[in-house]
């Protein structure tokens, strides 16, 4: 599964020549022409990259807002692709783009490829793999055997709420396919609906390259 980016604007004839541009670079786009389209497909899931026409300011605002203050999407690369930079610096976007002209998008796709690493990077962080095994979770308080739900680069989800919200915990599974076993530290930093998030701090350098190569396997 490739990465995809969200891509808001009322123009369709922009929104696919975005998105055409976009598919070069072997990611995927989601469109949307309304801001309550944008806005629900934000709560609802991650996109690395964020393409806004910002000739609906409001839109643009309300966009913008929520990805910075929504978990997933705050570290998302943000386009605003504008002819009021002024305004652009306060939306704390991470490229202001002057908004192309009958779909001449060579600035747009020179910085997109620029941009690339920056975007692959934040979806290997947040990209999710099923994965069934047993974590132990240690604090000075409490040791917990937990199922594991689902893994990534930056952390897992496993079944329980754990006790100690936002407290260092040490985890430790045994991957089932690699037979390796990962020690992490790392902080819990959801837990609701009998789940919890926790998010890796520390873990050796050896155990990170191999668990991102096999998330990049899958």
């Amino acid at each position: 599964m490739n990465p995809q980016a969200l891509v808001y604007s009322r123009d369709e004839n922009l929104s696919a020549a975005l998105s055409a541009a976009i598919s070069r670079l072997k990611l995927g786009s989601v469109c949307a022409s309304r801001v309550g389209a944008g806005l629900n497909l934000l709560r609802g899931r991650k996109f690395p990259a964020v393409i806004v026409d910002c000739q609906d300011r409001a839109a643009a605002t309300d966009l913008f807002e929520l990805c910075r203050c929504t978990g997933s999407n705050k570290s998302s690369v943000l386009f605003a692709l504008t002819d009021e930079n002024e305004t652009a610096k306060s939306w704390g976007v991470t490229f202001a783009l002057k908004r192309p002209v009958e779909s001449d998008l060579r600035v747009f796709t020179t910085v997109l490829r620029a941009a690339h690493g920056m975007i692959l990077q934040d979806f290997r962080r947040y990209r999710r793999i099923p994965i069934g095994a047993s974590a132990e979770l240690d604090n000075d308080e409490h040791c917990l055997q937990l199922a594991t739900v689902n893994v990534s680069e930056g952390g897992m989800c496993v079944r329980g709420e754990i006790p100690g919200f936002n407290k260092e915990h040490m985890v430790q599974f045994t991957h089932p396919e690699m037979n390796l076993r990962f020690r992490a530290n790392s902080y819990v930093v959801w837990s609701r609906n009998g789940h919890s998030g926790l998010q890796f701090r520390v873990m050796s350098p050896a155990c990170r390259l191999a668990l991102g190569n096999w998330l990049e396997a899958h």
